[in-house]
């Protein structure tokens, strides 16, 4: 192992300390976001189990909530820079105004965006499709996906923080926590149980994948809150919020969200198009779509 980072620091002309500090950071990222990808297959596995039009309402609800989800996305890339350059100047007093900045715009973005998309889901889902069916299923995981928005932007600022302090570790493992428990609450949701060895519970299908999805990021939030709050005593008595570092945070998170907006519409406008196509097409635009990512 360290053979091969002093060759990869010597490939990359980047000195060993700079390269292991690099790697410490950036290894727990690149592994949750794997682990993001291969929860997100392990998911469409176990809808597609039930049938084309399932397949097809869980891909297109999918996306239509990756939409809604990456207008906060730059939140984490915003928190982290801020949080990094107090760090590095040894003003850790000042790690959490980011923090507190980025959990109170979540807040005010999410809450409202959620009612929105909620009132309106069967609207913007029949933007994707006009097949009834796969509307009525789709709608319904969107609003529970959608549910968990506020929660969702919770996660990203807290990724950016602790990434911003060079502990991207506690990110990981919260992280594996959540996917693990979106699959196993995903499995009970959609194909149910039996209870007691005398009455079998269905599940609710198709959507109950949204409603794990759910349930995990709600999960994740509260770990984040007790591991960062509760667990951790360096920043129990740090609360500020600072109107500067909110407008600071805007102004770096702004492009970010607008790239992955982009993108998050890329994939919703090439969903649409093979909708154009047909059910069973989009069922399997989705699996190979959550396999090129």
């Amino acid at each position: 192992m360290q053979f091969s980072r002093l060759l990869l620091s010597r490939l990359s002309r980047v000195e060993l300390t700079r390269l292991n500090r690099i790697l410490i950071i950036g290894i727990p990222i690149i592994g949750s976001m794997l682990s993001q990808s291969i929860t997100n297959l392990i998911d469409a596995a176990m809808v597609g189990q039930l049938n084309d039009i399932a397949l097809a309402g869980v891909g297109i609800g999918s996306y239509a909530n990756f939409l809604c989800v990456s207008v906060m996305m730059g939140l984490s890339a915003a928190v982290q820079a801020i949080v990094s350059r107090h760090y590095g100047a040894q003003r850790h007093h000042r790690t959490t105004e980011p923090l507190f900045a980025g959990l109170f715009l979540t807040l005010l973005i999410g809450i409202p965006s959620t009612i929105l998309f909620v009132a309106f889901a069967e609207q913007y889902i029949g933007l994707y499709t006009d097949d009834a069916a796969v509307i009525a299923v789709a709608s319904e995981y969107f609003s529970w996906r959608t549910a968990a928005l506020t929660f969702v932007g919770m996660t990203f600022v807290f990724r950016g923080f602790w990434s911003g302090i060079g502990e991207s570790g506690v990110y990981l493992r919260i992280a594996l926590i959540m996917h693990l428990s979106n699959i196993v609450f995903s499995y009970f949701l959609i194909f149910g149980l039996t209870a007691f060895c005398t009455t079998y519970w269905n599940g609710f299908g198709a959507v109950g994948s949204g409603m794990g999805s759910a349930a995990s990021l709600v999960l994740a939030a509260g770990l984040f809150y007790w591991r960062t709050f509760a667990l951790d005593t360096r920043f129990r008595q740090l609360y500020h919020l600072s109107r500067k570092t909110i407008r600071q945070l805007v102004r770096l998170a702004i492009p970010n969200s607008v790239s992955q907006t982009l993108f998050a519409l890329g994939l919703s406008v090439l969903f649409w198009i093979i909708g154009l196509i047909g059910t069973q097409e989009q069922a399997i635009g989705h699996i190979l779509t959550q396999l090129s990512l």
